[in-house]
């Protein structure tokens, strides 16, 4: 793991030294485990360190292998300690694709603690496709995600 570190300190390491305005985000998905949380999150040259995961939780039908912690709300938060440990900014990518109302119905409830959490980068993108409500999802998403950032979220 160390090594996997060191390979891509040393390419962001030249990629600021061409580009020195760059941004440069590392994540990864939320069900890693410790160590790989922990040791990616000394990556050298990093803007910002974070997660993408299931912005709900997941029901043991929908769990394939370690999928069961690829959630936000209750694996997000070692990617935004991690980081904060290793002075970076942290993020978090809110996955939302091919989803069932179910599910959708999920998010909408769990998407307040998601922006709750002290990101510093919030992304999340409109999926619409496949899905069995996509206008639902996209209400939901209108009605939760302009309130990022802000205090007192309900």
């Amino acid at each position: 793991m160390e090594d996997f570190a060191d390979f891509f300190s040393d390419i962001n390491a030249e990629l600021k030294a061409q580009q020195p305005d760059l941004t440069i985000v590392h994540f990864d998905e939320a069900c890693r485990d410790d160590t790989v949380v922990n040791v990616s999150a000394t990556i050298r040259h990093l803007d910002y360190f974070g997660t993408d995961g299931k912005p709900y939780p997941l029901t043991k039908t929908e769990n394939i292998t370690n999928r069961d912690t690829k959630v936000l709300p209750e694996y997000g938060e070692r990617y935004l300690k991690a980081g904060r440990e290793n002075d970076l900014k942290t993020m978090m990518l809110a996955e939302n694709q091919r989803m069932s109302q179910a599910e959708v119905d999920k998010m909408d409830a769990a998407l307040p603690d998601i922006l709750n959490m002290d990101v510093d980068l919030l992304l999340y993108y409109y999926y619409g496709f496949y899905d069995e409500a996509p206008e639902y999802k996209m209400d939901v998403i209108r009605k939760h995600i302009p309130k990022f950032k802000n205090q007192n979220i309900q």
